[in-house]
């Protein structure tokens, strides 16, 4: 699980399989960093609504968790009104995010 939506992990992965394909000491690396984002899980507190459609986008939405950052000055006051914004997102997958992903995860279902 990443918290803060992945931080620059996802963000920088471009980067990254650029760096193993151009740096001789990552030529011995079998498999691309991007690789590994659907590997992850990530939280939905990035704090900016494109910064999450962007990363649903690349990872999908069965990997993003709602996250709430509970008890912290940083976290998202009403964390399901934050998901619920997101009207480009279908219903299945905002319901994957809202609670399903979890359930998953934690073998609820």
């Amino acid at each position: 699980m990443l918290p803060h939506a992945g931080g620059t992990f996802p963000a920088l992965v471009g980067r990254w399989d650029h760096a193993t394909k151009v740096r001789p000491e990552l030529k011995h690396v079998e498999r691309l960093p991007s690789d590994y984002l659907r590997r992850f899980s990530y939280d939905t507190i990035g704090h900016d609504d494109q910064i999450m459609m962007n990363l649903i986008k690349q990872v999908g939405a069965d990997r993003v968790v709602l996250g709430s950052d509970y008890c912290f000055d940083m976290g998202h006051e009403q964390p399901v009104a934050v998901v619920k914004r997101w009207t480009s997102l279908p219903e299945v997958d905002r319901n994957l995010i809202l609670g399903g992903n979890a359930a998953r995860m934690l073998k609820l279902l």
